[in-house]
Formats: C-alpha cells, structure tokens, sequence
C-alpha cells in the first residue's frame, strides 16, 4: 500500500485546523433536526397521487372534472350497541346532533365539509338511504373532509380533533360500557400509521439501539470509542430529518420512509464508525501519530464506507424510477439518510478525535487501566502542529514504488529481523528494499488464529466445489422466487390491533368492508344520447346487471339502480318538472339521487359501487379486473365513455407500474453497482463476480420469504412478523431490494478492500485472502449482527410491512455475514488467482507463506527472472526465512538469511 494521495492528506490536515467548527457546525444542523424531526413525521402520509397516464388517474380525473365533491376524504364514524338493542333511540339522535354542531362549527384550517346520518337522511326523506345506514345494533356517520388540503399536519390534527369531539361527546351521550364507538377511513388510518412509526422509532432507540452498540462495544474493546457512533447517530438521523423536512414541503412522504431512515442511519453510521473506528485503533497500535493514524485510516477504511456509501445512496436514489411516492419517497429518505451518516462519519469522526486526541487515543492504549502507560507505544495525540511532514510516518513511503510495498516508521529488529542498516545494505547489492516491513510475519500472529482464518484455508482447498454447493443450495429458492403473489392488501400499511383497523374489521363485519371505500362508475353518453331519457337509463341498468354478474355481489347507489331495484327516467321525470315537486315526500328519493348523480351540465352520471369485501384484499382486486374488462366492453358497444374511478383501482395501477419497471431497476441497480465498483477497484472481473453473488443473496432472501410469508413455514413459532398470509406485500421487495445489495456490496468491498491492500504490500493472492479473512472477519461479522439487531428489531414490529421489510434485511445480511463474504468470496476468487484484477496488473508477490510450497517458489524466481526485485521466501519452522533474488542461477549461498 502506497502513502496516502495528497487530497486525503490535505483533507485531514483541514478537518484537524477545523475541528471545532466542524463539531458547531454539525451541532447547529442537529438542533435544527430536532425541531423539525416531529414535524416530518405529521407530514407522513399512507395514500399518494394517481400516476398519470394510468387508466385509474384518467378515470379519477374525469371524475373530479364532472363531480368535484368526489375527492373528499370521509371519516366513518361507527356505533354499536353492546346491550344487543337497536341502535336508534333518544340518546343516540341527542348525540348525532351534538356531534354534527360541534364538528361543522370547528374554527380550524380543515373544516367537515358534511355531516351524514341516520337522522340527517330521515330528515332529508331520504328513507331508503337511511335505513342502509343502520343493522340491529349499529350504525354509522360520515363525516366528510376537503381532500385538496396540501398541509398534511392539519389534517392529522383534525383527525385528532375528530376522535377527541366524538369520544368526549359519546361520554355525554351513553352510560359507559353501554356502546362501541369507532373511528375509520383514510385519515383515522393515517393517525394509527404515524402513531404506528413513533412507535417503531422508540423500540429503536430504546432495544434495537443499545443492543447494536453492545456488539459493537465488544469488538472496539474500548468504552471512550463508543462515544463516537452515537454522536454520529444521533447527529445523522437529526440531519437526514432536516434535509427530508426540506423534501415534504413541496412533496408528499410516504408513512414507511421515517422509518427505513431511522433504521438505515443506526446501521449504516454503526457499520461505518465500526470500519473507521477499527482501522484507527490498528494504525494507533503500530505507533502512529493522531494524524498519521487519521489518514491512513481515511486512505483506507475512509475509501472503502465511500464506495459502499455513494453505491448504496445510488441505489435507493434510483427508486426515483418509480413514478409514485410510495417507492420515491422512501428511497429519497434512506438515500439521504445514507448520504448524511456518510458525511459525518467522515467529518465528524476525524473532528472529535483530533479534538479530544488524549481521551480517545488512552482509550485505544489504555483499555485496561492496570496497564502500565510507559509499557506502550505511546507517540503523542495532539493534532499540533499540522504540518503532516514533522510526523516521520509520512516521510517512510517510498515514492518510487507505492503500489508494490507496505513501508512503515522503522521498528526495532526483533526475532533476527535486519536492522534499517541491514536492509539498506541488503538493497544496494540488489536484495532488498529499504524500510520493508515482512507483512505475513507481522500479521500472521494475529489472523492465524481466528476462526476465519481456519475456515478460509478449508475453503480454499475445494473452491469450485464450494460454489457449487452454494449455488445449488440457493437454485430452489431461486424458483419460488419467481413464484412470488404480491398483494396491495391494506392492512400491510396499518398496525396491528390500531383503534381504526378495529373498527374498519367492525364495520366489515356488520355494513361490509367496501363500504368505506366504494367504486364509482362514471357513464358519459354520446352527445346524442340525453342523460335523462328512458334510453340511457335502460343501457345503464344492462351495464349494471352485466357488472354483477361478472364480478359478484355488490350494493349499486344511483338514479338508474338503487340498492336492486331498477328505476326509469319515465318515473323519476315528474317529480323534477318543477323546484316544488322535491318537497313532496315521494319525490325526495329522486330529486335527490338526480342532484348527487348527475353532473351539473346533465351530460355524465356517477353509480356508486360497494363491494362487499375489501377492496384491496385479493378478492376486491379480482373484481376491479373483471369489472374493467365488463366496463371496456360495453364502452366499445355502445360507444359510451365508462370510467371505474376511486376504490382501490389506483392502488392496483400503481402496484402494477411498480412491478412493470422492476426489472428495469433491478438491470440498473445491477449496472450502477458493477460500474462503480469497476471504477473503485480498477478491475472488470471483480463486478461480475460481485453481481453473481449478490444475485445468490436476493434469490436466496426472496425465496425465503415466499416460505415464510405465502406458505407459512414459520406459522409453528406463533410470531406475529412471521406468520403466513398467503401472499406478501407488494411493496417490500422493492423497497427491500436496493438495501439487500446495498448491504451484500457493502461488506464485499470492505474485505476487498483488504484483500487488495495486503496483495499490493507483497502477500501472494492466495495469502491475501486467508489474511483479509482473518482481519476482517470479527469486524464484518460485528457489523452483520449489528445490522440483524437494527433491522431485525422491526420484526415486532405492528406493521405488517414493516415485518416482512425486516424479514428480508435481517436474512439478507445474515447470509451475506456467514456465507457470501465468508466462504463463497474467497472460494470464486481462489481459481481467478491474478485475474481477478484484470486488466490491473499486481506486482509479484514479495512475501511467500510456507502453506504456497516450494513449487511456487520455483514458479516466482521463472517469473521475475533477470529481474532485481527481491523476494522474502518465508520457510516453514525451523528452516529459517531468506531473500531471494530475481536471478535464475541464484542459489541458497546467494539468499540472506534473517
């Protein structure tokens, strides 16, 4: 390894003048975020905007064009009798009264636009449609609201109001215990969803969070250090907050993203610190300066969380592909949320230790304090003076050759190593270079032990056949990936046991769970065609019959069909002749019904569609599609223009597009990885490794939860995260998808990075890899446990969503720890040997182990013959290590034993 270039000196030479405004800095941005932290999570929202040219945007927009009252957003308020008894009586009209004056005269921003009831129909005369509004026990009140509020935060707040005024004017009303009162509809869910992230925020913080610092704690071995990732936690997620405030005032924030960024920065800052943290307490222990220590890490530790860093926030980034908020939202957050962890933890990081040189540096030398300080290599931890050329380490790389030797500051001959004279001397009769350091003596005492080192030399005796047992064992969950059945059910997004999903489950159970979401047909005749003649009524009514029956049961509120009975315009005609005739008790149903239904201009008409089930279940999306090939072919029959608008039509075309351009994004995200690690590592053959194994990781995960979520293989452990539904949530592959590569690429390239590094400082390919295994083994590890606690901490979580979101990243991490990085890197490296570099050409190996065996030694002297670059042939015990020199005819007589 080479010195660090001059930009990595200059950088740490510049963090360590500014140290102090780098931490006012970062504390100023902080405060700001905790600020605006709550008000990000009020402006969340589960429901986003149509996705133009979709065949429900077209729909919903024809809609809002003849029938603007449409786009208000309703809160059904549902009542039901404990006692048994009939829901109607004095208590029950006192209250309807109380809470329809107190919530239409609320002096807020967000008003109730409308106030519907059992009584409020009655006094309508509208009989019929009042007694649809109540069963044997219960019934229910709409209240409606303006859906064009753009502040998200009032409306939440509304919402609030909402359930406080009808509680409180519930207790007034009923004796306690004797009536059921529930809240549900799109805002009420938006309540439980925000109160749902809160939720899951403080489990993070409070369990997921110190249990990720106790691992990390225990591979640091230092208390002082641990310091570090917090501040940088909390630093980060308090300024991805305020940089994606910045985003939710001109678009909406999907109600997952908080959540996801709250998870990405505790992992991401964590894994980054443990990288940086771990590399700085190496180069500490060696004997370094601060500063030297500050930018060997950055040169190395430092390029590496940059590279994973900017391809990771790349991938979440290219979620913006998705043209809905639902998939950009999320992937803008955690994309910014990566970006601002990565910046900190390159600013901050460097900062705090050159500000508080002592505290940290006596941590790293210091862990124990009966040790002895005078004991230790001790060299100093002031960042003063910052001139980088009065810290020797600096002044012993070798300018000529920085890509073939790790040079570091002398040390003291030990074990009958040559002195720096020896080795000079060494040099000038063509042996040696000066100031080498032997890396496999220095560091084969501390991998030879470890676990990974053993199971690296194992691996690497049967490469090929290890790939092949991996991929074979990962082929058959490869298949039932392909198998996937996504659903865009709504409970995903809602938690579990909220006050809304009760009583929409209530309400299903008793009015039918379409009723808070109904279709509306919208009917635009020829302009020969009147609205209001016998004609249209008579071809509407054959359309409704035709939908009926090709979808199923459902309930139909129109002027040409009112809940199954038929009605002609030749019936309905007198009652409208004249404004007088309305009064009349048998003409209120349809001057009504005509006033509702028919547009303004007597050109279009809208029939409400309730399902009977839900309308996003898998049944309710059954009905949309039949329905929409019904409605298209009555539309090329007659020549009518037929939209199905509202409901969950939407929702389908925007799961639809989704999983239309998922293999576009899984190609781009493909591409960006494998030419940013191209560009990162210099090499071609590297990314096509990197994409195959990250290819095993997604199959194997989304396998899995296919077992897991669609066939129930884990229903036995009765965990509600991971219990079996049928299908999974069409979101969380995708929303997953960039995170499992980004996770999978971010460890890969950490032990790259090290694999690189001790092949330029001499080891063989082969030795790079056992001893990168070795050193980076317990920290990869660490960093793959602390990510499973973080992200498997979601897993309790309430939302259905969310589990299956965790599911994927605790799996897809714990695979990439134990066995893509640990054993199926190493195993499709081993056979490439030097070419997995190519076209970058390695120099030859300076450091032989005595596990290459003589042939290679023999092969090296043919491959650097005639050359005088020495090589230090290490023999097994006993034997006794030597240079040996480039030249054919040299010999043992010609080797300097050390």
């Amino acid at each position: 390894m080479g010195k660090p270039s001059p930009w990595v000196v200059s950088y740490v030479q510049g963090v360590a003048r500014t140290r102090w405004l780098v931490i006012a800095f970062w504390a100023v941005l902080a405060g700001f975020g905790l600020w605006l932290a709550p008000v990000l999570l009020a402006n969340c929202t589960f429901a986003g905007p149509d996705i133009p040219g979709t065949t429900s945007a077209k729909a919903n927009d024809k809609l809002m064009q003849y029938f603007p009252e449409t786009e208000d957003l309703p809160v059904v308020i549902l009542l039901n009798r404990t006692n048994g008894k009939s829901p109607l009586g004095p208590d029950m009209e006192k209250f309807t009264h109380l809470l329809s004056s107190r919530l239409l005269g609320l002096d807020t921003s967000v008003k109730a636009t409308s106030v519907t009831s059992y009584y409020s129909l009655k006094l309508m005369g509208l009989d019929v449609i009042a007694n649809h509004t109540i069963t044997e026990t219960a019934t229910i009140i709409v209240v409606t609201v303006d859906k064009g509020i753009s502040d998200q935060t009032k409306v939440v707040t509304f919402g609030r109001q909402v359930y406080d005024i009808t509680t409180d004017t519930a207790s007034e009303c009923f004796k306690q215990g004797s009536i059921y009162v529930g809240l549900t509809g799109e805002i009420m869910f938006s309540l439980d969803i925000l109160d749902g992230v809160e939720h899951d925020l403080l489990f993070m913080d409070g369990i997921a969070f110190p249990v990720a610092l106790a691992v990390l704690a225990s591979v640091l071995h230092s208390p002082r250090l641990l310091i570090i990732p917090v501040v940088n936690i909390i630093v980060g997620s308090l300024v991805s907050c305020l940089i994606m405030y910045g985003v939710s005032t001109f678009t909406m924030v999907f109600s997952f993203a908080p959540s996801m960024m709250a998870s990405a920065c505790i992992a991401m800052s964590i894994d980054y610190s443990l990288f940086l943290l771990t590399r700085f307490g190496e180069e500490i222990q060696r004997g370094r300066s601060l500063v030297g220590s500050a930018a060997h890490t950055m040169a190395t530790a430092g390029h590496t969380i940059v590279v994973t860093g900017l391809t990771l926030a790349a991938c979440f980034f290219g979620l913006l592909m998705f043209p809905t908020i639902i998939m950009s939202s999320p992937g803008v957050g955690t994309g910014i949320a990566i970006l601002a962890t990565l910046v900190v933890n390159l600013t901050l990081t460097p900062a705090l230790l050159f500000a508080f040189g002592d505290f940290f540096v006596n941590g790293i030398l210091l862990p124990n304090c009966c040790k002895r300080r005078s004991a230790l290599p001790f060299v100093g931890t002031t960042p003063e003076p910052l001139t980088l050329e009065e810290f020797p380490e600096f002044d012993d790389f070798d300018d000529g050759d920085d890509d073939e030797a790790l040079l570091v500051p002398s040390a003291s001959p030990q074990d009958g190593a040559p002195s720096t004279t020896d080795v000079a001397t060494d040099t000038a009769a063509g042996k040696g270079t000066a100031n080498q350091v032997n890396v496999y003596e220095r560091d084969y005492p501390s991998v030879k032990d470890s676990w990974f080192y053993k199971l690296g030399v194992v691996v690497l005796k049967r490469p090929i056949l290890v790939t092949v047992l991996i991929s074979a064992f990962v082929v058959p969950f490869g298949v039932y990936f392909f198998k996937m059945d996504h659903s865009i059910d709504f409970v995903y997004l809602t938690p579990r046991g909220s006050k809304a999903t009760l009583a929409f489950d209530t309400m299903a159970k008793t009015f039918g769970a379409g009723f808070t979401a109904p279709y509306s047909v919208l009917i635009v005749p020829p302009k020969t065609v009147e609205v209001k003649s016998d004609a249209f009524f008579s071809t509407t009514a054959e359309i409704l019959a035709d939908l009926e029956l090709s979808g199923g049961p459902i309930n139909v509120v129109s002027p040409v069909r009112f809940y199954g009975e038929n009605q002609t315009w030749s019936d309905m005609a007198p009652c409208l002749q004249e404004v007088s005739q309305c009064l009349l008790p048998s003409c209120k149903m349809a001057c009504a019904l005509v006033s509702q239904y028919v547009s303004f201009d007597d050109t279009a008409m809208r029939i409400d569609v309730q399902l009977l089930d839900d309308t996003t279940s898998t049944e309710g999306v059954v009905w949309l599609r039949s329905a929409r090939i019904t409605l298209n072919r009555w539309q090329d029959k007659t020549g009518y223009h037929i939209y199905l608008a509202q409901g969950a039509a939407s929702m389908v075309d925007v799961s639809d597009a989704i999983y239309d351009l998922f293999p576009v994004a899984i190609a781009a995200v493909f591409s960006s990885v494998f030419v940013l690690i191209a560009i990162g590592f210099r090499s071609l053959v590297i990314p096509f490794r990197l994409v195959y194994s990250l290819s095993l990781t997604v199959c194997f995960v989304y396998g899995a939860a296919v077992f897991v979520y669609q066939y129930g293989a884990l229903d036995w452990l009765s965990i509600a995260g991971l219990k079996g539904h049928g299908n999974v949530f069409f979101l969380s592959p995708i929303l997953s998808f960039s995170i499992v590569v980004g996770l999978g690429l971010d460890y890969d390239v950490f032990l790259l990075s090290r694999v690189r590094e001790y092949r330029l400082a001499g080891l063989s390919d082969y030795n790079s890899l056992l001893f990168a295994l070795g050193k980076t083994g317990s920290i990869i590890t660490a960093a793959g446990c602390i990510m499973a606690i973080a992200f498997g901490g979601l897993i309790f979580s309430n939302e259905q969503g969310l589990n299956e979101v965790s599911f994927y990243l605790t799996l897809a991490v714990l695979f990439d720890t134990f066995v893509i990085r640990t054993i199926l890197v190493p195993a499709t490296m081993k056979p490439m040997g030097r070419f997995n570099w190519w076209p970058t050409r390695m120099p030859e190996p300076k450091w032989l182990g005595p596990d290459e065996g003589a042939s290679q030694v023999q092969r090296g002297r043919s491959r650097v013959a005639g050359s005088s670059r020495p090589r230090l042939v290490l023999r097994p015990p006993g034997v006794g290590n030597s240079w040996e020199s480039g030249d054919d005819d040299s010999d043992d007589d010609d080797m300097l034993q050390l």
